[in-house]
């Protein structure tokens, strides 16, 4: 995609969809902010929110305390027609996100489209969606979050460097979804390993708040293609809220705790407590990953990409690996077998 060689210019934004990670995310005290694409934008001094919209009338008041400059509207023609908007986020329900970036490529055209995840609802709509975007000229970045996290990154450079030996299996727990929060299981996986999960065997349904949104979450065993194994473990979120994640390896272990604000690392040696064996020493700590803001980077990465400084983060293409492996686990619910994720890159 071609773009004017320019820096420092003044950006036009849009956002669709004034709901939590829209919007309302920063009125939580405890979380980071940056936390919403509105504050993002707004906190961004090469970024002017122009619009914004929402199907709920009552999110204008709440918009003005966040950017008290935005237009607010109703409809999408409304907030998108006769603007000339450079970016534009989709922050609405997974099942509307490709009605959504049809709607906005007919009344816009933006350089860039920042789509929650799950980019598109099915693997059905992937094939539709490729056809959409290879006729315009605009670019599809999805915000799989973890992903513009550098102390994240660098679990991939543990593992490519063997700093703790081969990698042998996986454990996880994890809660609320394999679409939501399974993209970001699948993701880390890919981006950490560079291996693509090959086979999923469902092993029990559990009850979470996600069926609330029609999703569904699973307890699973997988295999990725280098023939690394493991286990996810899906917890019901409202007795409590999990996403962690353990990598052994021939040398030691890997550990994601506390949703990805914590990583830690172990390294093999003689066991404290009994001789004759071994056991796990700590040699790595990195903490407080989550309070550098995810979307406030995001942003910087789409800023970098309109002035030509830099590629996307994270690419259309990563957001629908994903979607293939959280559809295999439905058909491997249904048929109670062992099934193949059929993605090819």
């Amino acid at each position: 995609m071609e773009y004017d060689n320019v820096k420092n210019k003044i950006w036009n934004a849009a956002v669709i969809g004034l709901g939590k990670i829209g919007m309302t995310y920063d009125f939580d005290i405890k979380r980071t902010h940056p936390s919403s694409h509105v504050l993002a934008y707004n906190d961004n001094e090469n970024v002017n929110l122009v619009t914004a919209m929402d199907v709920e009338n009552g999110k204008k008041e709440m918009l003005k305390k966040l950017s008290p400059t935005t237009s607010f509207y109703t409809s999408i023609e409304n907030a998108l027609k006769n603007k000339n908007i450079d970016i534009v986020s989709i922050c609405t329900p997974q099942q509307y996100h490709l009605k959504n970036i049809i709607e906005v490529l007919e009344y816009s055209n933006p350089k860039i489209i920042f789509c929650e995840k799950p980019l598109v609802k099915n693997t059905n709509e992937i094939s539709l969606l490729k056809n959409i975007v290879d006729n315009k000229k605009c670019i599809i970045i999805p915000n799989i979050s973890r992903r513009w996290l550098a102390e994240l990154q660098k679990v991939t450079q543990y593992i490519a460097q063997g700093e703790y030996g081969s990698l042998e299996k996986i454990s996880i727990r994890y809660t609320r979804g394999i679409f939501n929060t399974g993209t970001h299981l699948f993701d880390l996986l890919k981006m950490w390993t560079g291996n693509n999960i090959e086979k999923v065997r469902v092993l029990k349904k559990v009850s979470t708040s996600s069926e609330d949104e029609g999703e569904q979450s699973f307890s699973f065993f997988f295999e990725q293609k280098n023939g690394v194994y493991g286990y996810a473990e899906a917890i019901d979120d409202r007795e409590y809220y999990l996403f962690d994640i353990d990598l052994f390896f021939s040398q030691g272990k890997i550990e994601m705790r506390n949703s990805g604000n914590d990583i830690y690392c172990y390294s093999v040696g003689k066991h404290s407590l009994f001789s004759g064996y071994r056991g796990f020493k700590r040699d790595k700590h990195i903490s407080g990953i989550l309070s550098d803001s995810s979307m406030k980077k995001a942003v910087d990465n789409i800023i970098d990409v309109l002035e030509k400084r830099a590629f996307p983060v994270c690419t259309m293409r990563d957001a629908f690996y994903p979607i293939y492996v959280a559809e295999t686990l439905l058909k491997s619910y249904k048929t109670g077998k062992e099934e193949r994720v059929d993605y090819y890159e």
